[in-house]
């Protein structure tokens, strides 16, 4: 009986560990760690004991520490190999300049869970990259990556983020992948490359994740012969494109045709019709249906819609035309959720009334107003009965005393 009891338990142990796996995931990693809190080791400057070289800094220091390189002595003129997990920094705003002189890769990542931002990093050199990355669990962001051969190429390396980055100039490829798995390359600038060749080059490599950057190369921007994500669903979206001319005809920021991604079969599904991460921006200009007539009392209804770039939450506020002052904002609701509106008018006109309606996400970000809307409201049946036996009663005195005796 307990041999029973262990083999049950044994199986149970085994499907459980099963389950986990097959629950658990990775649907990519886009969020930027916190940086470790040992030592600050810090590079350049005249400080004591600042060191006068990258190399040396990283060096010196030991696992978990900061090396921080000050923007007093840049250019640093030097190749430098991360074979311990460090944080390398610089100043995010004035991004201290590294440069591999045109005479190799400017930055090896050997170790795992390494940490670069907030550097300028210039001329690999032909065949070489601006930063290399052979390890795993590292995370770049925040900064420039300017006139390499290859601007970052990842090799062999597993669930590396690659943030907000810009890349420039650079001769082949902004970012090359090569038999890796579980990257996620959000939220960049990828400019023309020298030779205008690919951009973004993916060989050998799968369950990437590519979305909310924008690719500003003409030609074939990308290449990918393997299976990987190149958006991040509807609403949130996938890349913008520069050069891939489209429509958006229900203004959702999202274009209506998917983008294909030569080399094999991969497509972003939802490409951005604008730019992504430009500060953030008003909705579009709202859109609004209902009736175009209406008699006088009557309670007329109207659908507004409007989405917001951001997926903000956004409110409405209607002028309907006559003298009643214009609604008050109305809302929240979500981007691209049906907005009602109502109103009744109590006069009518020989002309219709014009009805503007405008838009603002939970910012205050306000959208050009919609006034190409009108409703033509005329006199109702009663209405038209009362203004005529008015008419008999001044013209026709004997109408008037008629009407008393009946």
């Amino acid at each position: 009986m307990r041999k029973q009891i262990f083999i049950v338990f044994i199986i149970v142990l085994i499907s459980g560990l099963s389950f986990a796996n097959a629950v658990n995931v990775n649907t990519g990693n886009n969020k930027i760690q916190e940086l470790e809190k040992g030592n600050t080791i810090f590079v350049g400057g005249s400080g004591p004991g600042n060191y006068s070289s990258i190399q040396e800094g990283i060096d010196n220091a030991d696992v978990g520490d900061t090396v921080y390189v000050l923007i007093d002595s840049s250019p640093y003129w030097e190749r430098i190999d991360i074979y311990k997990k460090i944080v390398l920094k610089g100043d995010i705003r004035s991004k201290p300049e590294i440069s591999g002189r045109l005479d190799g890769t400017v930055i090896n990542v050997y170790a795992d869970e390494v940490t670069i931002t907030g550097l300028n990093i210039i001329w690999s050199g032909q065949y070489f990259s601006g930063i290399k990355v052979v390890s795993d669990y590292n995370q770049i962001f925040d900064n420039r990556i300017d006139t390499n051969f290859y601007g970052i190429n990842i090799i062999g390396s597993n669930h590396n983020l690659i943030k907000n980055n810009i890349f420039y100039n650079n001769y082949i490829s902004n970012i090359r992948l090569t038999d890796s798995e579980y990257n996620t390359v959000i939220e960049n600038e990828f400019g023309h490359t020298q030779d205008f060749e690919y951009s973004i080059y993916l060989t050998s490599s799968n369950d990437n994740f590519l979305y909310h950057n924008n690719v500003y190369e003409s030609g074939v921007p990308v290449f990918d012969d393997g299976q990987n994500s190149w958006d991040d669903g509807y609403p949130s979206g996938g890349n913008y494109w520069a050069y891939f001319l489209t429509d958006d005809e229900n203004d959702d920021g999202i274009c209506d045709n998917p983008k294909d991604i030569p080399g094999g079969d991969n497509s972003d599904q939802y490409p951005l019709f604008y730019l992504y991460g430009q500060g953030n921006m008003a909705p579009n200009t709202p859109k609004i249906s209902g009736p175009t007539k209406g008699k006088v009392g009557e309670l007329l209804t109207y659908k507004i819609i409007a989405f917001d770039p951001e997926q903000d939450d956004v409110y409405y506020k209607v002028w309907w035309g006559d003298s009643s002052s214009a609604d008050d904002w109305i809302g929240p609701f979500k981007s691209g959720e049906e907005a009602t509106a109502t109103h009744t008018y109590n006069s009518y006109y020989h002309f219709p009334f014009g009805i503007a309606v405008s838009v603002k996400d939970e910012n205050g970000n306000v959208s050009p107003t919609n006034g190409g809307y009108s409703v033509y409201i005329e006199k109702s049946r009663g209405r038209q009965i009362l203004n005529l036996l008015d008419i008999f009663e001044k013209y026709f005195p004997l109408f008037f005393v008629l009407k008393n005796l009946l």
